[in-house]
């Protein structure tokens, strides 16, 4: 009787699943690369990067900046230093120094945090338009005309692709299929007209908007989430066609996947603790619905080592997840040029109950580590 109970559960909660991602699949395929004019004349942008201990990237960073195929009188850049404690600064100005043809602004923080950053250097920008990214990442030569062309086309805010360099070993390829599946979540969530999430590596905005709905926002105690927090709040005032998202290979920013499975996990702690701070329906279904499916699915594959006939309709079960997940999937891994994680699809998904429950989980009740500081919950 309580297994055939069980069971039910399994199919109710497979259904839901079901539904939540075909939402997002189908809107994932609705999404059209933007028809940009790279060429033409575009409006004054303030790229806005809030950093702290990027020595190790940031120079290569802003080499790819100078090199955009956008006007220098055009653009500046602003770099908010949140109290680094290695040679950062010193990297800035020196690159400053060899570029003075450039309009490149340091800003020290005058705060704790990224948030904090990143408020006080989009007050200090110039431009009417923030285009953000991170100190770790990789741009292409047409980042800034294809993100600013496909703003002013008639959106609140956008964001787009962001992916994890690619590394050898096995978990790295697990590293990138997780964090491609959630950009994806998220792209294809924007094309449903159901702003899910997006990530501050790669968006674009107008500062009036974002000073007047992020400037005092109550969610600012929140470790992470100033990006989606963002998002939610540009749904709530302008509706679902002011947010969108560029699904144009010259949009795609890379960085550095997690050095450790130490670090990948409080990287995603971090980021599901924010959910707790939701205020619109569509994510918080959304949270909820994943973590129901895979904690009954980390559910039966307790119950398969006590009664091991049941192994059968595990395999069966994660073999039903793989199917749901794997158009959306597939499709993404097309798009940026992923080919080699098509092999560990189906593996990750016995992975994937066990780690999203525990990340869950671990975000309502543990502490974690970002940037060398301890966050609590």
């Amino acid at each position: 009787m309580a297994i055939s109970t069980f069971m039910y559960i399994i199919f109710g909660a497979t259904i839901a699943y079901l539904i939540i991602i075909a939402i997002i699949t189908l809107g994932w395929y609705a999404l059209s690369a933007p028809k940009t004019n790279k060429n033409n004349e575009m409006p004054f942008i303030s790229i806005v990067i809030a950093v702290r201990n990027e020595s190790k990237n940031i120079t290569k960073l802003l080499g790819e900046l100078v090199n955009q195929r956008y006007k220098k009188s055009d653009f500046e850049i602003v770099i908010i230093d949140d109290n680094s404690d290695d040679n950062t600064v010193d990297l800035i100005d020196a690159f400053t120094n060899n570029n003075k043809d450039f309009n490149i602004k340091l800003v020290q923080s005058s705060g704790k945090g990224k948030k904090s950053a990143v408020i006080d250097g989009i007050r200090s920008a110039k431009g009417g338009i923030i285009i953000t990214t991170d100190g770790d990442c990789t741009i292409t030569p047409y980042w800034i005309p294809t993100m600013a062309d496909y703003l002013i086309s008639g959106y609140k805010v956008i964001t787009g692709p962001v992916v994890y360099s690619r590394k050898r070993s096995l978990l790295s390829k697990f590293y990138e299929l997780d964090f491609l599946s959630l950009v994806a979540s998220g792209a294809g969530s924007i094309g449903a007209g159901l702003p899910l999430m997006g990530n501050a590596a790669n968006m674009a905005f107008y500062k009036e908007d974002y000073l007047s709905l992020m400037e005092n926002n109550k969610r600012n105690n929140y470790a992470s989430g100033d990006d989606v927090f963002f998002i939610h709040a540009i749904y709530q005032k302008y509706g679902n066609k002011s947010v969108g998202f560029v699904k144009d290979e010259e949009a795609i920013v890379s960085t550095n996947p997690p050095g450790n499975i130490s670090s990948f996990l409080n990287q995603r702690i971090r980021w599901a603790s924010k959910a707790k701070g939701y205020s619109v329906i569509w994510p918080v279904a959304v949270a909820l619905i994943v973590f129901i499916y895979n904690l009954v699915l980390c559910g039966f594959m307790v119950l398969c080592f006590f009664i091991p006939v049941l192994f059968p309709v595990l395999f069966l079960l994660v073999l039903a997840k793989f199917i749901i997940d794997l158009p959306l999937l597939s499709s993404a891994i097309g798009f940026t040029k992923k080919g080699h994680l098509k092999l560990i699809v189906l593996l990750s998904e016995f992975i994937y109950p066990v780690y999203i429950v525990f990340v869950a989980i671990k975000s309502l009740t543990g502490k974690f580590t970002w940037k060398s500081r301890e966050y609590a919950p």
